[in-house]
């Protein structure tokens, strides 16, 4: 990738990437092209065999092949349950306004796996009372 600068996140600071292995606890990098000044921000997830684990708790997880999906014409994307699992750290408003226009589309057993999940991560979290109707 020419042209691009590279930064790891090592507690909560950037710090620049010169290519070596990263280890926990780095989860995140962040890139910029130099030659149109475009970012790119990559997100790394623990996972245990087949499992993705949500690394802020890793009571919580998920079989990995339900981690992303892909939409009709084939572009993969993360599935919802985990973008509003990581919503819950600090929900802002447009954090919630993505749950409150995501929840319509949850199918039941997604509801119930979503709850379950806050309950144990976040059991005070007012999208707990939206999940039982």
């Amino acid at each position: 990738m020419q042209g691009w600068a590279f930064k790891k996140v090592v507690h909560g600071e950037f710090q620049t990437w010169e290519n070596e292995y990263l280890e926990l606890p780095i989860h995140e990098i962040h890139a910029q092209n130099r030659l149109n000044n475009w970012e790119l921000e990559v997100l790394l997830n623990e996972m245990c065999w087949d499992k993705w684990l949500f690394r802020r708790d890793s009571r919580i997880f998920l079989p990995i092949n339900e981690v992303y999906n892909y939409s009709k014409t084939g572009i993969p994307y993360l599935n919802p349950l985990v973008v509003l699992l990581f919503k819950l750290k600090n929900t802002r408003q447009k954090d919630h306004q993505d749950f409150i226009n995501v929840k319509p589309f949850l199918a039941y057993e997604e509801k119930k796996w979503l709850k379950e999940a806050i309950l144990v991560h976040a059991p005070t979290h007012q999208w707990l009372g939206y999940l039982d109707n």
